[in-house]
């Protein structure tokens, strides 16, 4: 203990007994910032400066005022100053600790302390925020306030090497000082969709400490920020929380705050924060901590409290840990007050797959599917259930029902046909062409996925999806204002201006006046393929734009744009390379890109640039020379209201090479391939638009599902913007799917065998996927329609009253084989797959050879079928078994690995196994 503290308030008891005996009026002693002692005294007494002096304290205590009685009494200024009172104020550094004012802030603020690191309160911090935006659909976001060792910029994936960030500390500054609006979107990253689901969640990092010289920066602007005034500092954050609610409008603010004793803490807890977590360990090296963070938070006008008892580091003893825990509190706040104060507490114990949330080793898809599916068998739902409760405007569960159940008095085989009739005729027909995107459409027919909504995301420019993943019919329909509106209000984007233009041509335009193949610039006479590809489509792009400019509402004051199609090659070739050979010419074109961002800017309109059918206009062969110089520039865009979306294919994007550290393009990319979950959601969309009153009574007839589960399905649905989809969580399609096609696959009527085919769930996925692992709706859809056809038409329908379609339809091998057809077609008819049309027809013939006909194939008799393809089908463009193989490969027919001396094994698609008669 200081010196100091130790006499401080044995001066302040004789004070107090001097004012008692009337010796004095008044007093005030100041702490001066050498922790020597300012006295201040009202008195008429000419001994009270001698006694003070002779008291026995050997430190520095002066006598600054001896001010008489009525001198006291005439001067209003000195009632206030001198009462009776010690004065800390004299400090560098935790003025914020003693600071009362409280911001008006009418958005939740949860501050996240911890006095030691590495117990899980940044990971806690991150898991709560996933978990509140993906299961409560909330807009999220997290400030890093962690100044001296940020630490939120490791997780959900994102790259913040390759991508730097600014965040808190520049904003800061930053608004200071410039002499224009700022641009937001440079200080915070949205994270995937993949993650938050139908919320939202933002990341404001620290600040950007990535390369040498943005650490520099980083702490230049740290060293500049007066962090140990409260008033200053508060002002700016202030003007910072009011910037993020006016641009992101967020239901819920998390802060990560910095550890130990801590000018941060104190400013969060006492003028900031609605609630405060602490998460403490049991050791002795947490203690002082946790005194100071209950003393803090038992003060006035403290805001909620949780306490955190740490146990990530145990696997065993959690309960008699926390109850020594909770003892150790009540102890030291009985010590503070005279009496138990009671602060709600909970404990949190090990999860291993969070230990690896934020490193090389971690999981996302593991993690993503933990926080979807698994997160309430741990104490983290009940840490995160209690905090959600004590957030202010809290919504709580009310179950009712909301649809209206049909007589109780029709069968349920009675219902099953109904419900079976309604969707045989209203059965989706996929990737339709001249679909008008209504209002019935969207909230029949149409499935939102989430990583629909992502392509709001700045930081996002690639789009990749596989052959059958719908991705030219989503860049259709960005064309259409309806359903931007519709995507803008789930993502909730709807404050924000967007403009859409395509950039290419696609093989299905009508009137192609964007057109320009890449085969006509003679690409192996061009000597600086890098140089000449990266102005090609800075050219192309502003062409396009140009094109397209009463869409735009902008006139192009230098650049006269050249419609593209297949009538004018040779003139289009003397355009592009007019440019691109001329510096001068070539400088118009970025001048006129950067006049058309300031007027997008201007006007607050964010446009996207949309490109999709890539190798309609450059032969995949060549995409290292045409098209990554394209992503590249992409990738650098320096524009504020220029966004890229580039759809591609992914087999075609997983042989690009020449790109730069292309590894890190894996976070600026959405991925369109389907989920297990989607497919089975998609369906029960359709499910519930047309038969919802059926489902719901069967699904009550049947008695296996809890009812208040059916009642916050209907609530659920009852919500805006949910467009008849059931929550994408396994908890809630589980029992979908249980209902309609039960819960055990097997084949016939022998139910005996039942759980050696596995669970219907995985029986699906296993049965339709690719043999990449990918799996296409067309078949998943196909397959039950044909089902429901085979089950409708048949003599022994009323025999089977569970499940709504028996599994006996759905596994038929005549059915599976239906399943295949259409999506082969779908694969067959795409440009430059005419050599997959043989092969799978020819394979399909009943006339190919049986020893050929296995679903794996290895070594020596691999090599065989190759070189049989290529004998046998001379009209093939791949004359190559190598070539043949890429083919299988790409299309998701077979997948190809390596086993013992070096031998080929080649695993078909369960898929294609009833299709193309395979055995095994």
């Amino acid at each position: 203990m200081l010196k100091v503290y130790k006499f401080l308030y044995e001066l302040e008891e004789f004070l107090k007994i001097k004012k008692n005996d009337k010796s004095i009026e008044a007093y005030k002693i100041i702490v001066d910032l050498d922790t020597s002692l300012i006295v201040k005294v009202v008195s008429d007494s000419n001994l009270i400066k001698q006694e003070i002096e002779n008291l026995p304290y050997n430190i520095n205590i002066y006598i600054e005022d001896i001010i008489s009685i009525q001198e006291y009494n005439n001067e209003e200024y000195l009632q206030e100053t001198i009462n009776n009172e010690v004065d800390w104020s004299f400090k560098k550094r935790f003025d914020s600790f003693s600071f009362k004012k409280k911001l008006n802030f009418d958005i939740p603020i949860v501050s996240f302390y911890s006095y030691k690191g590495g117990v899980g309160r940044t990971t806690s911090l991150i898991t709560f925020a996933n978990y509140y935006a993906y299961h409560h659909q909330k807009n999220v976001v997290i400030l890093d306030f962690d100044f001296e060792a940020p630490g939120v910029i490791n997780f959900f994936d994102i790259d913040f090497v390759e991508d730097p960030k600014n965040g808190v500390i520049e904003y800061i500054l930053d608004s200071q000082v410039s002499t224009e609006a700022l641009n937001f979107n440079d200080y915070y990253v949205e994270v995937s969709k993949k993650f938050s689901g139908d919320g939202s969640i933002q990341i404001m990092p620290a600040g950007n400490i990535f390369n040498f010289k943005n650490i520099e920066s980083y702490i230049e602007g740290l060293a500049r920020i007066d962090i140990n005034s409260a008033e200053t500092i508060l002002q700016k954050i202030e003007k910072l929380l009011n910037t993020i609610k006016k641009e992101l409008n967020p239901d819920l603010i998390l802060i990560d705050s910095r550890t130990g004793f801590s000018d941060i803490f104190g400013l969060l807890s006492h003028s900031i924060s609605s609630s405060v977590v602490g998460f403490f360990t049991n050791n002795k090296q947490n203690t002082p901590g946790l005194e100071m963070f209950l003393h803090t938070m038992i003060q006035n006008d403290s805001p909620n409290t949780l306490l955190v008892n740490s146990q990530i580091h145990h696997d065993t003893q959690h309960t008699s840990r926390f109850k020594k825990f909770k003892e150790k509190v009540d102890e030291i706040t009985i010590n503070m007050t005279g009496d138990s104060f009671s602060f709600q507490s909970i404990f949190i114990e090990r999860v291993a797959l969070f230990t690896e949330i934020g490193s090389s080793d971690e999981e996302i898809e593991d993690y993503i599917y933990f926080i979807k599916n698994k997160i309430s068998n741990t104490s983290y739902k009940d840490f995160f259930d209690i905090l959600i409760q004590s957030l202010p405007n809290k919504t709580t569960l009310h179950i009712e029902n909301t649809v209206e159940t049909i007589k109780k008095n029709i069968s349920t085989i009675e219902l099953k046909k109904e419900l079976l009739l309604k969707l045989q005729e209203n059965f989706p027909e996929l990737y339709a062409d001249n679909i008008q995107y209504d209002e019935n459409f969207m909230q029949n027919q149409f499935y939102f996925r989430n990583c629909m909504e992502d392509i709001f995301n700045k930081d996002k420019f690639l789009l990749i999806g596989g052959k059958g993943t719908g991705k030219t019919a989503l860049y259709n329909a960005l064309k259409n204002d309806s359903f931007i509106f519709a995507l803008q209000n789930k993502a909730n984007k709807a404050q924000i201006k967007f403009k859409i233009i395509d950039i290419i041509s696609i093989s299905t335009d009508q009137a192609k006046t964007k057109y320009f193949s890449i085969d006509n610039l003679n690409n192996d006479e061009i000597k600086d393929k890098n140089f000449f590809y990266k102005r090609f489509w800075q050219i192309y792009i502003l062409n396009s734009l140009a094109i397209e400019h009463q869409k735009l509402g902008y006139n192009f004051t230098n650049f006269v744009p050249l419609i593209l199609n297949e009538t004018n090659t040779a003139e289009a070739k003397q355009f592009f390379e007019k440019f691109i050979y001329d510096d001068t010419k070539f400088s118009l074109i970025q001048e006129e890109l950067n006049a058309l961002d300031k007027f997008l800017k201007l006007k607050d309109i964010n446009l996207f640039i949309t490109f999709d059918q890539l190798d309609f206009i450059a032969i995949p062969s060549t995409w290292n020379e045409t098209i990554a110089p394209l992503l590249e520039i992409c990738r650098s865009f320096s524009y504020q209201k220029i966004q890229a979306k580039v759809f591609i294919r992914r087999d075609l994007y997983e042989k690009l090479s020449n790109i730069t550290n292309i590894l890190s393009l894996g976070t600026k990319s959405i991925s369109l391939e389907w989920t297990k979950d989607e497919i089975f959601a998609f369906f029960f969309k359709i499910v519930i638009a047309y038969t919802k009153e059926q489902f719901f009574q069967i699904m009550e007839n049947y008695g296996d599902t809890n009812q208040s589960l059916i009642g916050n399905i209907k609530k659920y649905l009852n919500k805006p913007q949910k467009y008849n989809q059931i929550p994408l969580e396994e908890y809630y399609i589980l029992p979908f799917v249980h209902t309609f096609f039960g819960e055990y696959a097997y084949v016939g009527d022998d139910k005996k065998k039942e759980k050696s085919f596995g669970t219907i769930y995985d029986w699906f996925y296993n049965n339709l996927k690719n043999a990449d692992n990918t799996i296409s709706l067309r078949p998943f859809l196909d397959l039950i329609s044909k089902a429901i056809d085979k089950y409708l038409t048949s003599d022994k329908f009323d025999d089977y009253e569970k499940p709504i379609l028996p599994q006996k339809f759905h596994t038929n091998q005549e059915v599976r084989i239906y399943a295949v057809e259409r999506h082969f077609r779908d694969l067959a008819r795409e440009k430059g797959n005419e050599d997959l049309d043989m092969i799978i027809t020819f394979m399909h013939d009943s006339k190919f050879p049986a020893k050929f006909r296995r679903r794996v194939l290895i070594g020596e008799k691999y090599e065989e079928f190759l070189q049989y393809l290529s004998a046998q089908l001379q009209d093939l463009k791949a004359k190559k078994t190598n070539e043949i193989e890429e083919i299988l490969i790409i299309n998701g027919i077979a997948k190809i690995t390596r086993i013992k001396s070096n031998r080929k094994k080649a695993e078909f698609a369960l898929l294609y196994k009833y299709y193309l008669g395979l055995e095994g």
